[in-house]
């Protein structure tokens, strides 16, 4: 399939519109669960996020200066990059004030729902949050490898 439960139920509930805090994801990638046709969760790093969340006058200089680039001007796939760049620039500022640095857990599943915690307690508007943690399908072994992932919890 191109899409999954969750981004399905995200389509429907946007109707076509865009909102970086509808739905989010905590991990590296934005797994297909939370993807739909015109739709997706927004990608939160594990931490307190850094680009757009700089005030530096430098930073401020290379945020305007991504979103002037902005543009339809230069085609779709244009558009569809400097796109993402200006919602991560927007992500940064939005959640680096509400997530601090460092974060109180030191496992990678606990930092994580650290993270989920700290954006929902911000009532930004999501509703719906997941947070990932390795890979569970390997195929074979499957009871040797899953307790192994299990065990490097570190919660």
């Amino acid at each position: 399939p191109s899409s999954g439960w969750m981004g399905r139920w995200l389509d429907n509930y946007l109707s076509g519109s865009r909102d970086l805090f509808a739905a989010a994801n905590i991990g590296g990638s934005v797994p297909l669960t939370v993807v739909g046709a015109s739709s997706t969760a927004t990608g939160v790093p594990a931490s307190r996020p850094t680009f757009g969340a700089d005030l530096t006058d430098a930073e401020t200089l290379r945020s305007n200066a991504i979103r002037s680039m902005s543009t339809s001007a230069h085609g779709a796939l244009h558009q569809a990059v400097s796109t993402a760049f200006v919602d991560a620039l927007d992500v940064g500022k939005g959640l680096a004030p509400v997530i601090p640095d460092p974060l109180v857990a030191t496992g990678a599943l606990s930092k994580s729902m650290e993270v989920a915690a700290h954006i929902l307690n911000a009532n930004l508007g999501l509703r719906v949050v997941t947070v990932g943690w390795g890979d569970f399908d390997s195929h074979a072994s499957q009871t040797s490898m899953q307790g192994q992932q299990i065990g490097r919890a570190h919660v």
